[in-house]
């Protein structure tokens, strides 16, 4: 089964199938005989306030698809009854009115859905053309044209981690027995992944990048031609400007959270979730009780702003304040 594109003012075609309008407002001059909708999806349509802050900017729309998909997880009820109505269907086309072909709402909603369920990935035109067994002919349309920043699942975190690797290779961490740095951009990975159940291929990828810009000789350029745009833009909001003082970049991130993408925002939670536990059980060498309690808090200030994107972050983040608050002796 495919989901198909297209504006709502083209004429229907039988292979369209199911016809849904992902738009929250009608289009207008288009009467209901017109249209020829199955069904109106304007609950799953982006909030006004977010279609307006987008006004189909191109160089908003990295930011609009992840704000759209925070939208879209906080009514999973919703996005449960549209995939199934999607499973039953053979053919489905998405109907949008906006002049933008490219960049609006029905692409993003498609690849968010496609994110959740796999099956519903277009094939190519040849391949629809034929479609019987489809099971047989979606294999090699899957992998041709693969790029490094079109690698999927595993594979793409396995490259990131062997680019990080390569560019961590002579730093350690500040801890007594000066573990390899590249340990620091594993557990962060792992804290989503593993314990918080992320599964977004871009936020496990920039997890296990975010601190290659910032520590080492990697460039944005570099990123982006490896991993893609989207990586290389939340290692970016990840990345501290290291002509600053140490202060002023701390003051920066506790201001600067608030306003991070809804990934970013857990890659930070992540990150300083593994701080938090490696400064209450192995700190670095020379840092005194005081300044281990003083980056409790800190952290503590930088995860606020950060909050309401991942309830289960958020508690694993706690749980680490608790203990180390508790190990190093702070009276909660």
């Amino acid at each position: 089964m495919n989901i198909r594109i297209k504006r709502i003012y083209e004429s229907r075609e039988q292979a369209d199938g199911l016809r849904v309008l992902v738009d929250r407002l009608w289009p207008r001059g288009l009467s209901k005989e017109k249209a020829k909708i199955d069904l109106w999806a304007r609950d799953l349509a982006p909030s006004d306030e977010l279609r307006r802050w987008y006004g189909h900017d191109p160089a908003k729309w990295t930011e609009f698809k992840a704000r759209y998909s925070e939208e879209l997880r906080s009514r999973p009820e919703r996005v449960r009854e549209l995939l199934q109505a999607l499973r039953e269907a053979a053919e489905v086309t998405f109907l949008f009115s906006s002049s933008e072909l490219r960049l609006n709402n029905a692409v993003a909603l498609k690849e968010h859905l496609e994110s959740l369920e796999p099956a519903l990935r277009d094939r190519s035109p040849a391949v629809r053309r034929k479609s019987r067994p489809r099971e047989r002919q979606a294999a090699p349309a899957a992998k041709s044209g693969r790029t490094a920043s079109a690698r999927t699942g595993v594979a793409a975190i396995l490259t990131a981690l062997d680019f990080a690797a390569e560019k961590h290779r002579n730093q350690r961490r500040k801890d007594a027995e000066g573990s390899p740095y590249i340990n620091h951009a594993i557990a962060v990975a792992s804290v989503l992944a593993a314990e918080a159940g992320v599964r977004d291929r871009s936020t496990l990828v920039a997890a296990v990048l975010h601190d290659t810009v910032e520590d080492t000789d990697t460039s944005f350029e570099e990123l982006e031609g490896r991993f893609g745009p989207r990586v290389a833009e939340l290692v970016r909001e990840l990345t501290d400007d290291k002509s600053l003082e140490k202060e002023k970049r701390k003051e920066l991130q506790v201001e600067h959270a608030p306003l991070a993408s809804p990934e970013a925002k857990r890659i930070k939670i992540a990150d300083k979730i593994c701080n938090v536990r490696d400064v209450t059980a192995n700190p670095p060498a020379k840092w005194p009780l005081e300044r281990r309690r003083r980056y409790l808090d800190w952290a503590e200030q930088v995860v606020a702003g950060c909050r309401g994107v991942e309830p289960a972050l958020e508690e694993l983040f706690d749980r680490a304040i608790r203990e180390g608050r508790r190990r190093l002796g702070v009276q909660s």
